[in-house]
């Protein structure tokens, strides 16, 4: 007869070795592999529990009922002609440049089903006070519905006020549908603040919602979107989430340097028909999805694709859309993100980038939020500064921003930053943008940022000492795991 502990032990070694063999079958990046092998056998139980809530790879198990990707495609035959006709338009004007673009156009229209579409009107915000004071009279001002879909929603200062002008849009017949992350947000809002939004008939939803059981081992799989869109005309997307700190800084910055985008026109459709594809999820029902606007000339202003993806996305199409935008860039690359833990192949672009004569500036925050992550990108920034990449750590504050600009040509403004966790374990969303006035906004405001930088170069680096590039290289080993 067998003991207990036998039976435990022969169960808990079956299981590893199966896990094992899925790891291996896999076919995921080879280091990734071998640190969760070691870290399986290594801390029996433990290691497999950690495997679980982390190490799973959903691209080949679907975590969601509807992607946001399928909501997108219920738009593309609608938009067909308008992205024919602006390519050709481009074409005409500047065959190079068209070339360029049109790369862009279509593998955001192939990986994740998003047509060009425009807005007639656009707006970026620097400072979370701008932004929120015109997100407050922009809901004052809904008729209809207002739809709000954030990753870190908190019941503080800003939380109340946002409250507070929603329960009284709620008391005018406005309807009004709200969604925080399950991880994001878990703990951020009281019950109270939750119980007031009930009583006033405001519907809120948390993404995966970790109180539920069977949502606790997606713990690492998060949306990490920013979505508002206002009786089907206005809309925002950018890296700001509703807190506090992103208007004063909080009790750890001076200052909280961000970008938020406001848009009016067609491309609302797609940016709701995103917030959808999060409410249908959260509700386990069917969304109604709005009929494409019929096209007019008029509003053909600021042409622009609304490119979303996620761990379980058939295409990563927001790393994708990175490596093009290094790879077709002809003169000039400007990067912002708070966060720089890449893999290979958005090394290797940058590299191959910088080697073959395109200037490339990547500024990331001087003053971290995430020491670990921080500490880990020193180890790739070096790698990047031999290739010829300028660095630059803001220092003014804290940097949020997600911003790339190209050539003065092509942007994106969204959620993504520049981290593994980003490209294949959130759910993301940008703005990608074929507009030449609102590339040179951002360049500007990436100019005026400069000014509160310190260049970073590859000898300051490795004067670090040897325990902190101990530690930062320490750090490194745990990026698969970011």
């Amino acid at each position: 007869m067998f003991t207990l502990v036998q039976i435990i032990y022969s169960a808990n070694l079956l299981i590893t070795v199966i896990t094992t063999f899925a790891i291996i079958l896999s076919n995921r990046d080879s280091t990734a592999s071998i640190l969760w092998i070691i870290l399986i056998f290594a801390f029996p139980v433990v290691g497999l529990l950690i495997f679980i809530l982390l190490g799973v790879d959903w691209q080949k198990h679907k975590l969601l009922r509807y992607s946001p990707e399928e909501a997108l495609n219920r738009y593309r035959n609608a938009y067909e002609d308008i992205n024919s006709r602006f390519i050709r338009s481009m074409r005409e004007k500047d065959p190079d440049e068209a070339n360029d673009m049109e790369k862009l156009i279509r593998l955001i229209e192939r990986g994740c089903h998003s047509s060009l579409t425009y807005a007639d009107s656009y707006r970026l915000f620097y400072r979370g006070r701008d932004f929120f004071e015109t997100l407050l009279e922009d809901i004052g001002s809904a008729k209809k519905q207002i739809h709000m879909d954030f990753f870190i929603w908190k019941s503080d200062t800003l939380g109340e006020k946002i409250k507070d002008i929603l329960i009284e849009k709620a008391a005018q017949g406005v309807e009004i549908r709200l969604i925080f992350d399950g991880f994001g947000s878990l703990k951020r809002i009281s019950r109270k603040y939750r119980r007031e939004l009930r009583r006033a008939g405001i519907d809120y939803r948390y993404f995966l919602d970790l109180r539920d059981p069977g949502s606790r081992h997606k713990i690492n799989y998060n949306n990490h979107k920013k979505i508002v869109t206002i009786d089907g005309r206005i809309g925002y997307l950018g890296g700001m989430n509703i807190g506090q700190e992103y208007i004063d800084g909080g009790r750890r910055f001076d200052s909280w340097r961000d970008t938020q985008m406001r848009l009016t026109g067609s491309c609302i459709t797609l940016l709701d028909s995103v917030f959808l594809a999060d409410w249908s999820n959260c509700t386990k029902r069917e969304a109604s999805f709005p009929d494409p606007p019929e096209y007019r000339e008029e509003e053909d202003v600021y042409p622009l694709q609304i490119a979303v993806s996620g761990p379980d996305s058939e295409w990563f199409s927001l790393k994708l859309a990175y490596l093009s935008l290094i790879a077709n860039a002809n003169r000039e690359v400007l990067i912002q993100s708070p966060y720089f833990v890449p893999d290979n192949s958005m090394l290797d672009a940058l590299e191959t980038a910088a080697l073959s004569g395109t200037e490339i500036c990547f500024m990331i925050t001087g003053k971290p939020d995430k020491r670990i992550a921080w500490w880990a990108a020193h180890t790739y920034l070096e790698k990047i500064l031999k290739a010829g990449v300028r660095v630059f750590f803001y220092e003014k504050g804290f940097l949020h921003s997600k911003v790339f600009i190209v050539d003065e040509t092509l942007a994106s403004v969204g959620t993504c930053n520049m981290d593994i966790r980003s490209f294949h374990l959130h759910y993301e969303i940008n703005a990608m943008l074929y507009s030449k006035p609102i590339a040179r906004d951002l360049k500007d405001q990436f100019f005026r940022d400069r000014e509160h930088c310190r260049e970073v170069t590859l000898e300051d680096l490795q004067n670090l000492g040897l325990l902190r590039r101990f530690r930062n290289s320490l750090c490194r080993l745990a990026s698969p795991f970011m």
